[in-house]
Parts: C-alpha cells; structure tokens; sequence
C-alpha cells in the first residue's frame, strides 16, 4: 500500500490511466450542498483567502492490462465525479464560440489550456472505452459521457449529476465572465487543492473488503443487501464485476421486487441465512453471518443459493392454484403477516424438490403448519412467544429430519400438535376456539379475511379471485338509523364485528345502501348470491341477532374442521 500526498492537476495528470467506480459503489448522490461548499473552497483559493484547500483521502485498487493502468476507486469517488464535472464544464466553456470571439482571449492559449483539461479528463490513443479518466458505474455512466461529450439529451435533466453539472456550469461561467479571474489562475487553482492518495498494488496483501467495510462504518452505513452485493462484487476485475453484476445480481434484484412489497428486504435474509445455517439469524448480525455463510464459497455459488431460496419463497408464497383451494392459503392470502414460517416451508419445499419427502408428505407438512398457525391467529395469541420455534427450533430440526432421512411430518406434529399443549406456544384447543370467538370483536382480526376466504372456497369448485372480494357487514358497520340498533339489541357496537355479521360480497356496498333496512339492502346479498356465504343469507326474510349467533356457530364449526 502506497500513501502520497499529491494535488487534484497531479494526480489526473496521468496518461493511459483510467479510474473506474465499480457497480458496487454508491451511485453518484452529492447535492448542491456539497457542491457549492467545494467550489467556495476554490474560491476562497482563487481571492488568496486561503493558500490552499485538503480534499481528503482517495483510495483505489491499481491493475495494469494491455498497457492501461486501471483504478479501482474504493473511496472518494463522489469528490473525483465531481472534479470531472467541473473539469468538463471548464474545458467546454473555454471552447464555446463566446470565448473565441472576446479580443481579450488569445486563442493559442485558449487551445493550450483546453489542452491541459483534456489531459486531465481524456486518456488519448486508446480504444473508445478507455478513452474517458473516470468511468462511472453503470447508473451514472450514460449521463456521465453525454456530460463529457458535451451532448446532453433531456432525459439527462433529472439525474443528479446533470442537475449538479449545471451549478457547476453557472459558477464557473461567474468565474470567467464576470469576476474575471485569469485563466491561468483558475488552471492554477488545481495544484493547490490537495489530497492523499493512497494506492493498493494488485499483488498486497490487503483485503479490500476490509478497507471498504472499515470506511462504510465510518460514514454513512449501506444497508445489509448493499453490503452483500459489495462483498459478492469486490474481488472481481472490472469486466468480471460488469458480468457478474448484469447476468447474475440484477436478475435477482428483479425478482425481490416479488418479495419487498410484503417485506423488507432484511427478512427475505434472514430466511436465506436460516435456510442455510439453520439456526436464528436477527437482523444486527445478518452481514456478520452471511460472512461466515460465505466460507468457502465463491461468488457464483452465493448468488445460485441466494435465487434458489428466493425462487423457493416465490413458489410458496405467490404460485396459487387457480382450481383448488388448498391450505397454502393461509400465507399466500396475507404473505405480508407470515413471513415468520417462511424459513420451515422453504426446508420443506426444497426437500420436497429434492426428492427428501414425498408429495404427500410436503402437503402434510403444510397442513400441520396451516392448521396450527390459524388456530392461534383465531384465538388471537401473542405471536412472540413461538417466534423463536418457528426460526430457530424447527428450522435446525427441520434440516437434521431432511439430512437423516427421518420423518419431517411426525416431528412438526409433534412439535406443534401435540407437545407444547399446555404452554404459551399451544395450538389451541377447539373449546378455547369457540370461548374465544363467542363474543369477539373478530373484524379486527388480521386473520378476518383469510378465514372467511377458507369457508368460501374450501372444497369449492368454483373459486373468485380474492382480490375481487370486499368483507361486509350485514347488519351494517355504522348504523346510522334506529331500525338496526334494534334488531341486535343492546351492545350493537360490538356484536356488528361478530364473525356471525361477516361476510364477502364482489364491490364494496355504498354507505347508503348499507343502512337501509334489510328488505331493501337484501337486494345487495341476492345479487352476492353465487357466494357460498350468502346462500341461506339472499333467503332470509329478517336478518336477526338469533340468525347472527346461528350462522356463526355454523361458521366456526366448518372453520374447526377445515384447521
């Protein structure tokens, strides 16, 4: 590792060489805050102020191919965009037709400064993709070379690099127009802006990920998904990195976007690292435990498992089946409130895919789950307490029940079913089912939907979407008139949530219709009548509290024999 100090005019001036920012770095993010404390450091250079301005630290990574010196930018990279950008704005002001035509310009000097700018900026006699000093990664790259050709298209306007040239343009344009500082001290002020250059030779013996990790916890912390790509990219020469981005990491990020909707991005890894580690993973040591996950390991087959876990995710949680109302449901209705069990249904799946359990087997698996995770959600129990078992527990004895041929659907029976019946983690029993659901509010479950979708559709034919499903209260959710309060009796506030009060219809009933008595809002149940809730409802022809409690105890006894 080599450390100078050196200025900005030295430290470009360096031909057939070219800085790269590779894709795992930050894109470009400075704002005119940042850019406009830099240029009023110059200035306060220009007006003698001060002698001289530190920048900071530059590190890269130096390789030669082919004659090119190639630097891999690890820090700095903002500060070195943005002298590029000033650079290149200078250079291009200093060409434009305005600067030929002022009799006070002599114009061999004119050439002879544009010149050293180009110096700085361009690597001369070298193929078109070595040609610019500095190559952003691929989300700045496109911008970065219409700036440095000087052929802005409009969809540059937005980006932040253009929207940070242009402060730069009208500073500059200040400079030379109108405070009128020589040329020469403006090319001047290049070699008294200073910075420490620190260099890693291809062949130290010096990692890299270290020196970047080291930075990131200095400053501003990337998230856990930036590190990871950062570890799976650093190593890799720049073509390499350009590869394995494009053919491998943005199919992948293409894909979360099935999963962030419902998540964070931190829970799909810590369902990855326990898939793979079996053990608990929490969220503050997710890097540290992808890191010894990584052992051993290279790039390719990281990424590989990494896809195969997110498939697996996308296969459990999203594929339903058009046909058939099967008791995947349960989280592929609410993927957003199941993410717990994720890490046990991806064992089971891959094991299933695997050839470890049978299909009859994996349908068993998710029925023990199913079951035991609705019947706690009915009851309304704490979820914490199994939290722990679900992410842990299991998933260690899921892996040892797949790795030594022993049964995964008697151990899940038994860890759900039967052995913790008299402790926080119990699946309830139907008795405290049917205690619990007596007189709860149960339209403030989050289990609401789900449960009336299951007594819809289950060993139903013919299923509708449910995304085209609305829950409904029968006796209506406000009542605004006398005549319902009426019909349920005292407590209207809380018996309207019954489960025995719900139901689904296709399209939201409007307020109006809602309130009206039951010979008119009727009408609204018979047009709903091809659901299986409403068949007995469309006939009734009074709606009352003694129908509410007998449709309810009717509901939760099919709910008590489908979990």
């Amino acid at each position: 590792m080599n450390a100078m100090l050196t200025d900005v005019a030295t430290f470009f001036n360096k031909p057939t060489t070219q800085f790269f920012i590779p894709v795992y770095q930050r894109e470009y993010s400075w704002k005119r805050e940042q850019i406009d404390q830099l240029l009023n450091d110059m200035e306060k250079v220009l007006t003698k102020e001060n002698n001289n301005h530190f920048l900071g630290n530059v590190i890269y990574k130096s390789s030669t191919h082919g004659g090119i010196v190639s630097n891999e930018l690890i820090d700095g990279q903002q500060r070195m965009t943005t002298m590029c950008l000033i650079f290149i704005g200078l250079r291009n002001i200093l060409n434009s037709e305005k600067m030929y035509r002022n009799d006070s310009v002599n114009s061999n000097e004119l050439l002879q400064k544009i010149s050293i700018l180009n110096e700085w900026i361009t690597n001369r006699f070298t193929s078109e993709n070595l040609k610019m000093r500095l190559k952003p990664n691929n989300k700045d790259s496109v911008v970065f070379q219409n700036i440095y050709n000087n052929q802005i298209k409009p969809g540059d306007k937005t980006s932040q690099l253009y929207l940070n040239y242009e402060v730069v343009l009208q500073r500059l344009r200040k400079w030379v127009d109108w405070d009128h500082f020589p040329l020469d001290d403006i090319l001047n002020v290049f070699s008294k802006l200073n910075l420490v250059s620190i260099e890693i030779k291809e062949d130290d013996n010096v990692k890299v990920q270290n020196i970047f990790e080291s930075i990131n916890s200095t400053g501003l912390s990337l998230d856990n998904m930036d590190l990871i790509r950062n570890f799976l990219l650093i190593g890799l020469n720049e073509s390499e990195q350009d590869l394995f981005y494009k053919e491998y990491w943005l199919d992948f990020q293409e894909k979360m976007k099935k999963f962030t909707p419902f998540s964070k991005e931190d829970e799909f890894l810590k369902i990855f690292l326990q898939v793979s580690l079996g053990r608990i993973v929490s969220k503050k040591m997710i890097y540290s435990e992808f890191k010894n996950f990584s052992e051993k390991k290279n790039q390719y087959e990281i990424i590989n498992i990494m896809q195969e876990v997110l498939d697996s995710w996308i296969e459990i949680y999203l594929n339903k089946q058009d046909n058939v109302y099967l008791y995947d449901r349960v989280w592929q209705e609410d993927p957003k409130n199941n993410q717990m069990i994720g890490s046990i249904l991806i064992i089971a799946y891959q094991g299933y895919r695997n050839n470890q359990i049978s299909e009859f087997d994996y349908q068993e698996v998710k029925k023990i789950i199913a079951v035991y995770m609705i019947r706690r959600k009915l009851t309304d129990l704490d979820t914490s307490p199994i939290t722990r078992l679900f992410t842990d527990t299991l998933v260690a004895n899921g892996k040892r029940c797949l790795e030594n041929s022993e049964s995964l659907v008697d151990y899940l029976r038994k860890a759900l079913l039967e052995e913790r019946q008299e402790t926080e983690m119990r699946a309830p029993r139907n008795d405290e089912i049917i205690s619990s659901l007596k007189n709860k509010n149960f339209y403030s479950l989050k289990v609401c939907k789900t449960a009336l979708l299951f007594l819809e559709n289950w060993n139903n034919s013919i299923l509708i979407p449910s995304e085209n499903l609305e829950i409904e209260h029968i006796a209506p959710q406000s009542a605004d008139t006398q005549v319902w309060k009426e019909v349920l009796g005292e407590n209207y506030d809380d018996k309207k949530n019954y489960l025995g009060n719900l139901t689904l219809v296709t399209g939201k009933m409007n307020k109006e219709l809602s309130n009206k008595p039951w010979n008119e809002k009727k009408e609204h149940f018979i047009n709903n009548g091809h659901l299986r809730l409403n068949e007995e409802i469309k006939n009734l022809d009074q709606f009352t509290y003694e129908e509410l409690i007998r449709r309810q105890n009717e509901m939760v006894d099919k709910l008590l024999n489908i979990f």
